[in-house]
């Protein structure tokens, strides 16, 4: 005979334990080894993280940079390098491997994007565009740009960037003359590669620190449009709002030419050009930035990766799930419990897809993911594999 004592706690435990629904991780469709090299962030390493991005809905790219230990040439990685761009081309439903390319490059300033109008393959301070068979088409060197740290116009860094739609390409070159350190931008049409517009700010932008759409570029809590020299905070470019700057704890990112995504309210919310909150995904827990957290025994945290399917169906975003331990007489203690990627639609009211990455990433520069363009598929890396899962349509 089972007391009402024992039933009580019997369910109380239950509901402890199981997760409510919609919470549960998905299952990969398949997983496989990929990176000859593993990367930890933490550990500081002297090499680009890797990264993973969708070429089409059948084929993903998973791109890494790897030391090759040797000797490296003063006049162009082309010749002899030290580390090398190497990318593994995968299909996306099945696995399996098609085929791989690599490219001499230096330590830093390697990554792999897809454009409207082909793959961009940035290694240093140059930029190859290819066709979708890897057919290179032409090649550029970044504006402002020179291998001799001691010219003025030399570049130090070199982030590429791209929007949702692959409309729109902004190269992000980061130098400095004397103490004066600048950031001289460009922004390119993404099927033509024709440059548009281009302009100097300072002091510099840094990567994951601004986000372009094919008619703007919002930076922090500022936006400007394309062509404009005025920047205005998002508040003061939209009266018409009801944002509250005070809300938003993290910097807001386009997910469409009219949309953006910050880490504000409570959530994930999705918020208007012009200011208005249209949707907010709570997350469990209260949201932190940094090292900021309150008394509460749960606090997820803004990890600012975000990725969007091209054709605008599916929006992915990362956090994390810390774990809270007050103390009498020293401060707070927090341990990572879990790091989640929750797939959901473009009008961010329906997450078919929430997955917990296993093992948890040390760092945030230890992982990467990406959505195929129909918003059909999600691939992560994470660790030296890649695992591609199925977003559900419904």
């Amino acid at each position: 005979m089972i007391s009402l004592t024992s039933l009580w706690f019997l369910l109380s435990a239950c509901l402890l334990v199981s997760p409510p629904p919609g919470l549960q991780s998905a299952s990969p469709v398949w997983t496989r080894e990929v990176l000859r090299q593993e990367f930890q962030g933490f550990k500081r390493p002297l090499r680009d993280r890797p990264g993973v991005v969708f070429l089409d809905n059948q084929r993903l790219i998973v791109y890494e940079t790897d030391w090759t230990g040797g000797l490296s040439s003063r006049v162009s990685p082309d010749i002899r390098s030290t580390y090398q761009l190497y990318a593994s081309v995968i299909n996306a439903q099945s696995g399996k491997m098609l085929f791989d390319k690599d490219w001499g490059t230096r330590a830093f300033g390697s990554t792999i994007h897809v454009a409207a109008g082909g793959i961009l393959v940035q290694s240093g301070n140059e930029l190859r565009i290819l066709s979708n068979d890897f057919t290179e088409i032409r090649k550029m060197t970044f504006p402002y740009s020179s291998d001799d740290p001691n010219d003025p116009n030399h570049c130090y860094n070199q982030p590429v960037g791209v929007s949702p739609t692959g409309q729109t390409i902004i190269m992000n070159c980061i130098g400095h003359i004397g103490l004066h350190y600048f950031s001289h931008l460009e922004v390119l049409n993404g099927k033509t590669f024709v440059p548009e517009y281009a302009w100097t700010e300072s002091p510099p932008w840094y990567e994951r620190n601004y986000s372009i759409s094919d008619e703007g570029i919002v930076a922090g809590l500022k936006v400007r449009q394309f062509g404009s020299n005025v920047w205005q905070t998002f508040i003061e470019a939209r009266q018409t709002g009801n944002l509250n700057t005070s809300d938003v704890r993290s910097a807001l990112t386009f997910v469409t030419n009219t949309s953006l995504i910050c880490f504000c309210y409570g959530g994930i919310s999705l918020v208007s050009t012009a200011g208005h909150i249209l949707a907010t995904q709570p997350i469990p827990g209260n949201i932190i930035i940094g090292n900021q957290h309150n008394s509460a025994s749960q606090v997820a945290s803004a990890n600012k990766i975000v990725a969007v399917a091209r054709e605008g169906k599916f929006i992915a975003v990362s956090f994390e799930r810390w774990k809270v331990k007050s103390h009498l007489f020293t401060e707070a203690s927090s341990r990572l419990i879990s790091t989640q990627i929750l797939v959901c639609d473009s009008l961010w009211r329906h997450c078919p897809l929430r997955v917990n990455l296993t093992p948890i990433p040390a760092w945030d520069s230890d992982y990467d993911f990406a959505l195929s363009p129909d918003g059909s598929k999600l691939a992560v890396l994470n660790g030296r594999n890649v695992s591609v899962y199925l977003v559900p349509d419904n």
